[in-house]
């Protein structure tokens, strides 16, 4: 018994013991983070202060630079005052609901509110929970760091370990946000992935090429030609070349707040809007083919017109008038590219006034029976707006604005258009027997989407004209680098940072590009130089030659005639008799590019199960049953092959009425669905966008050799079977012929 109560003394002593022992403990790491807190909240000012320098400095990229047009110092200290405002306003509304001063959580509410914006501005919406976390994490890191160091400087405390850790981890995420925000370097080139040869291993540089002396001269086609090249400003304020400005007042609509703010402190004014810009023309040449380029939204303190040099210099070396206009009143004063089109309609007038001047130095330089519009950007939109206004008799949106252009336009280039920006009487704008060129980049950042695939598919032909369009998709091709005052970011200072720009191809070689798909096009349209056409219908023959990368082209002429459209009804079988086999699904869908509605594409979308044989059968009319070339469009739908670069395989196979087939594999190259990363957190997350874009597959029956037999003038049915041991999907569209 005496045992047992000795035992249990012993057991409480002991307990008594670690009771105190952890009391020691609790208090010491009490007194210990007493230090820290009280360093922290003192630091409050220090955590404002770098909090509010955060916020400012995307504030004044993403909105006082790029939409307010304030630069350097008066825009940097508004956009810190600014801050500071909205801080102050969000406490204050803070401590009114929630009772409590929480000044130093509204300037930390701000800052990551504002960081977070630029973020999902960048990513067009895309990988919205690693922003999040990213946009968080270096909010709170600023915080963390500004509060520690004047929580130092005024504590006079430099030894404690809490606050010694806190500042060496704030620092590093710091210092690794600047790094991400700075350096281009990210990922592996997905232009390298994607070449011809690692998509189809055997892939020949020259098959299909139809006239090999021809397209060895293609390579010469990059120099500048032997015509030397005078350039002129002209403008209100040019000596050289003196035009008037001209008052749109009468077609500007009404601004929200930022037209309105913005128009108080510009220097422009639409009722002097100026016509102004820059001329290249061959010295010795008169009556030229005339192209006028116009550029897009942009900085209006950078000369954007002048960004286009290098297409001016190259084209008029070869015989044509380059006007490039200056619209920097329609970025300032944020006008609608309606606005825009009617700047370039009056620029035409004028110049053309100019062409019959003879004291002008440009006088009968100018072919008016030749002419040619292009766009970059919003601009690439505009110049369809301005062909639809040129045939015109009023303003669409004001019958009392009247129209009288009416110029020789036949021919229209758009470079990475938007579209629906401006939508006449809420219709898409539609054009017809006109020739038409889009080109766009896959790593295009500020217009992601191909817009301008919506403006392709409205380009009719009525078959009075010899028309075509054609587009050309680029694969590492980027929005700005078309204009070399641009560059290599398609965004703002707020936004650039967070943008992976280590896929793309050298401003040098996508101008290259367009430079010849340009000129090639105008030489087509301009001059009736047919010379390199097959450039725009399947440009394989010419690979070798063209910077190396990849292109996906489309094509459509004046001389087809429809098989099946899919836009014309909700029946599948409205236009022919379709048959699938061992298809899993097939429909029709609206393959939206645009705002919707009105204007929008319809396409046949099917997949299919792996291990199966997939065919699909289109029987052709009677009336149509006899032709020399045959055009469908095509796209890889597939996604999760981020990894595989293997196109899909496919055959066409043609029947006739004795049932005698003529086959086809892989006639014109499909890449598979482009998996990209354009913004830098693609990269840490392992997320891809995927671009499904249409290929034209052409086949030309007039060059093949028929096998024995086949009646070309009875075909009566056009199959496309794939490779089934794998499944896949695919979206199809304009299956037209040519007789």
């Amino acid at each position: 018994m005496r045992k047992d109560i000795r035992v249990m003394k012993q057991m409480t002593k002991a307990v008594e013991k670690l009771r105190i022992a952890k009391q020691k403990v609790e208090n010491k790491m009490k007194r210990g983070l007493e230090t820290p807190q009280a360093i922290m909240k003192a630091g409050r000012p220090g955590g404002m202060i770098l909090c509010n320098l955060l916020g400012a400095q995307f504030l004044y990229g993403g909105v006082l630079e790029s939409m307010l047009h304030l630069h350097s110092v008066p825009g940097i200290l508004l956009s810190v005052l600014l801050m500071a405002a909205m801080s102050e306003i969000l406490g204050l509304l803070l401590r009114i609901v929630f009772g409590a001063k929480s000044r130093s959580r509204a300037y930390f509410m701000t800052a990551f509110i504002m960081i977070f914006l630029n973020n999902a501005v960048a990513n067009q919406g895309n990988t919205i929970v690693p922003a999040l976390v990213m946009c968080f994490s270096m909010t709170l890191a600023c915080d963390v760091f500004g509060r520690a160091v004047w929580g130092v400087i005024t504590s006079k405390n430099v030894t404690n370990a809490f606050v010694d850790t806190g500042l060496g981890i704030s620092f590093v995420l710091i210092v690794a946000f600047a790094v991400f925000f700075h350096i281009d370097s990210f990922g592996e080139s997905r232009v390298d992935f994607y070449r011809v040869e690692n998509v189809v291993p055997d892939a020949c540089e020259d098959a299909g090429s139809q006239n090999k002396e021809l397209v060895s001269t293609f390579a010469n086609e990059f120099a500048n030609g032997s015509a030397k090249v005078k350039t002129i400003e002209y403008g209100p304020d040019a000596q050289e070349l003196h035009t008037d400005t001209i008052d749109l007042t009468n077609v500007v609509h009404e601004g929200g707040i930022v037209q309105s703010i913005v128009s108080a402190v510009s220097d422009y004014d639409f009722a002097k809007t100026p016509i102004a810009g820059k001329i290249y023309y061959p010295e010795e040449g008169t009556s030229c083919p005339t192209l006028f380029i116009v550029h897009g939204m942009h900085d209006s303190a950078v000369p954007s017109y002048l960004g286009y040099d290098y297409l001016g210099e190259y084209l008029a070396s070869y015989g044509y008038v380059v006007v490039s206009v200056d619209q920097n009143i329609i970025n300032s004063l944020e006008a609608t590219n309606d606005i825009r089109a009617i700047l370039l309609l009056d620029t035409i007038s004028a110049l053309l006034q100019e062409n019959e001047n003879r004291n002008s130095p440009v006088f009968h330089k100018i072919n008016p029976d030749k002419l040619a519009i292009a766009g970059h950007s919003r601009g690439g939109e505009m110049v369809a707006t301005a062909y639809l206004f040129n045939n015109l008799e009023a303003y669409p949106d004001d019958g009392t604005v009247a129209f009288d252009y009416h110029f020789s336009i036949s021919s229209v280039v758009a470079i990475a258009p938007t579209v629906d920006q401006y939508m006449p009487a809420n219709h898409a704008v539609k054009m017809e027997d006109v020739n038409y060129l889009l080109l766009h980049g896959a790593n295009d950042q500020d217009v992601s989407m191909v817009m301008g695939e919506k403006q392709y598919n409205n380009v009719t032909f009525t078959g009075t004209k010899d028309c075509f369009k054609a587009s050309v998709y680029i694969n590492g091709a980027n929005h700005g680098q078309f204009n070399t005052q641009w560059g290599r970011y398609d965004l703002n200072k707020g936004t650039n940072g967070f943008l992976n720009t280590n896929h793309f191809i050298t401003a040098e070689e996508q101008q290259r590009i367009a430079k010849i798909y340009v000129r090639t096009f105008l030489d087509n349209t301009l001059q009736q130089d047919a010379s390199y056409k097959e450039l725009f219908s399947d440009n394989a023959v010419y690979r070798k030659y063209l910077p190396d990368t990849e292109y996906i082209t489309n094509y459509s002429s004046s001389k087809g005639r429809a098989i099946c459209t899919f836009d014309n009804s909700p029946d599948l079988m409205s236009e022919t008799k379709i048959t699938c086999q061992d298809i899993k699904r097939w429909k029709t869908r609206a393959d939206k590019h645009g705002n919707g509605g009105d204007g929008e594409n319809y396409v046949l979308e099917c997949s299919w199960n792996e291990n199966t044989n997939p065919v699909l059968i289109f029987k052709v009319p009677d009336d149509k049953s006899s032709f020399t070339k045959l055009y469908f469009r095509m796209a890889d739908m597939r996604e999760d092959i981020e990894e595989e670069s293997e196109s899909v395989f496919y055959k066409v196979i043609l029947k006739d009425n004795n049932g005698n087939q003529l086959s086809f594999d892989e006639p014109v190259l499909v890449y598979p669905s482009l998996a990209l990363q354009l913004y830098k957190q693609d990269i840490f997350t392992g997320n891809y966008e995927y671009k499904h874009q249409f290929q034209t597959v052409a086949i030309d029956l007039s060059v093949e050799q028929l096998p024995k037999g086949f009646d070309r003038n009875h075909i009566s049915e056009i199959q496309i079977a794939f490779d089934g041991t794998k499944k896949g999907s695919i979206k199809l569209d304009d299956v037209m012929i040519e007789e």
